[in-house]
C-alpha cells in the first residue's frame, strides 16, 4: 500500500467522462482522516479544478471507478521494489541479530570460564585452595640465596675445576 501524502501526483478517473482509460492529473492537498483524500485535478486541456474525499483504489488489479484515485504505474512498481528492499533488510538483519546474540552468549561463557580461572589463581595466590577453602598451598616461587656482591678472586678460583 502506497500511503498517500500531500503534494503527490496521483490520477483521478473523471466523474463526466464514461470511457475507462481517461485520467486526469491530481495533486494531492489533504488527506482526510478515513483514508480518502481531497485533490486539485488538471483536466485534459489544462483547466483545474478540485474534488474532495475522493477514495484511493490501492489494489492494481482492482477497477477505478468514476471520481476515484489511483497510483501511477511507475509509483506502484517503485513501491513493489521498496517493499522488496525493505523485507529483504529486514531479513539481513534478522540473521545478524541471531548471529550476534549466538556470539555473545558464546563470548559470555568464555568470560566466566576467565573469571573463574582468575578467582581461582587469586585464591592461590593468597593461601587457599582453588575450590575456596583455606587450606594452606606452598608456593612454588623460589628465590635465590643472597651472594655477596663482591666475590675475591681466589674464591672463583676455588669453584673452577682444573
Amino acid at each position: 500500500m502506497i500511503e498517500p501524502t500531500v503534494g503527490r501526483v496521483i490520477l483521478y478517473r473523471p466523474l463526466d467522462e464514461g470511457d475507462e482509460e481517461t485520467r486526469h492529473a491530481a495533486i494531492i492537498s489533504q488527506v482526510n482522516d478515513d483514508e480518502t483524500i481531497n485533490i486539485g485535478v488538471f483536466s485534459w486541456v489544462g483547466e483545474l479544478y478540485h474534488r474532495q474525499n475522493v477514495v484511493i483504489v490501492q489494489d492494481p488489479d482492482e477497477m477505478v471507478k468514476n471520481g476515484q484515485c489511483n497510483w501511477m504505474p511507475y509509483q506502484i512498481g517503485q513501491a513493489g521494489k521498496a517493499d522488496k528492499i525493505s523485507s529483504d533488510l529486514e531479513e539481513v538483519l534478522t540473521d545478524f541479530i541471531e548471529q550476534t546474540v549466538g556470539r555473545i552468549d558464546v563470548m559470555g561463557g568464555r568470560i566466566l570460564e576467565l573469571e573463574n580461572i582468575i578467582l581461582n589463581q587469586q585464591r592461590k595466590n593468597e593461601g587457599g585452595k582453588a575450590d575456596g577453602t583455606n587450606a594452606p598451598v606452598v608456593s612454588g616461587k623460589i628465590t635465590p640465596p643472597e651472594i655477596p656482591r663482591e666475590v675475591k678472586s681466589s674464591e672463583k678460583l676455588k669453584h673452577t675445576k682444573e
